[in-house]
């Protein structure tokens, strides 16, 4: 995840290969046969998973009241649409987006055209 933050052009391939470099001699030394390493790649592939889909959208988001389907989609939006630069404000303007729509939501339901 940090090299595809800093813009490294093959960042899942030299993440998944720096994990197995680390996990293959271990499972090799630990276990007998390539079941060990077949179980090292499983558990490294089902860690990048449920970091990616489930505890990075969940930890960013939840602070800022987001649903993880956004902090997921917005830079992904914002990149395509505004450039680089958006990918970094994707969240930050989507929170303001939030809090705008929630107050707009409030005086609606205060106004006389709600209650009417």
């Amino acid at each position: 995840m940090a090299l595809w933050i800093v813009g490294i052009e093959y960042a899942l391939p030299i993440g998944i290969r720096s994990g197995l470099l680390v996990g293959t001699p271990v499972s090799f030394n630990q276990f007998d046969g390539i079941l060990g390493l077949a179980d090292v790649g499983i558990a490294f592939a089902i860690g990048q998973m449920v970091e990616g889909m489930i505890l990075t959208p969940w930890l960013v988001g939840n602070p800022m009241g987001l649903h993880p389907a956004v902090v997921i989609l917005a830079p992904l939006i914002f990149g395509n649409w505004f450039g680089y630069f958006a990918i970094l404000m994707a969240l930050p303007a989507s929170t303001a987006g939030l809090v705008a729509l929630r107050r707009l939501r409030t005086h609606y339901f205060n106004s006389d055209l709600y209650k009417s």
